[in-house]
This record gives structure tokens, sequence and C-alpha cells, in this order.
């Protein structure tokens, strides 16, 4: 639900370039060095249910040489966590730490895949049957 607008923030954050080494839902093969940001479940409180709130998660995929890797892994993690605003017109109302950035492995290519999840406490609006916050 929020990987393009998570996109947008990260360009606009100088994170990457969309398309060069920036993508969404698929990471191709090339470049080397390149993020993947995907749409993941969050985790919803039983107070969400009757409030105007969800929870929906995103993980981040890194792939590159070890230097790529952990400075933008870093980098992501600093510019994430407690993000907040409104993005691809959902508002994030706080960003979570799911799992810390944690290596996944070196691919068949020899490349460093570093993997970090985050849930994001949302407001959607206009929810029929729910109460706003």
């Amino acid at each position: 639900m929020l990987a393009t607008g998570l996109k947008d923030y990260a360009v606009s954050e100088g994170v990457g370039v969309f398309g060069t080494d920036l993508f969404i839902r698929i990471m191709p093969d090339r470049p080397d060095n390149a993020i993947c940001i995907f749409d993941e479940p969050g985790q919803p409180t039983a107070e969400m249910n009757s409030y105007d709130a969800d929870s929906f998660g995103s993980q981040w995929l890194i792939r590159g040489s070890y230097t790529f890797a952990k400075e933008k892994v870093l980098e992501i993690h600093r510019k994430i966590v407690g993000l907040s605003g409104i993005y691809d017109g959902i508002h994030i109302l706080d960003t979570h730490i799911q799992t810390e950035p944690a290596f996944v492995e070196n691919d068949e290519k020899g490349r460093a895949v570093y993997s970090m999840h985050y849930t994001h406490d949302c407001s959607i609006g206009q929810n029929k049957h729910r109460t706003a916050i």
C-alpha cells in the first residue's frame, strides 16, 4: 500500500533514483547496487479496528557491494524510523522498526543483500464505519 509513496519520499531525500537504482516491488538483476521497496502487512492493534487507523508494512532490500549496502542501510534507517506525513494519499502517522537492518545473504553474484522491515501506523480516511482519529 505504501511502496509508491515511500519511493517518492526516498527520491526526494536523495536515497536513490527511481528506475535507476531504486525500485518498487521487483528487484531487477541490474544494477549491482540497488534498493527495492516492497509492501508488507502491518501490525494492527485492536484499537485500530474502531478508529480510522490502519497498519501497513514495508520491506526494504538493499543489494550491492558491502560498502554501498552498509551506507544505504544506515542512510535509509535514519530517514525512515519515525517518518510521518502524507505520501501517495495515505497519512502516515508514525513509523516503527519491525526488524532492525539485517544481513540476508551474498547472492549468486557475490553481492551483499540486507533487509529491514517497518510498520507504518496510518490513516487512510473516509472509512464508512470507523471513528475518525
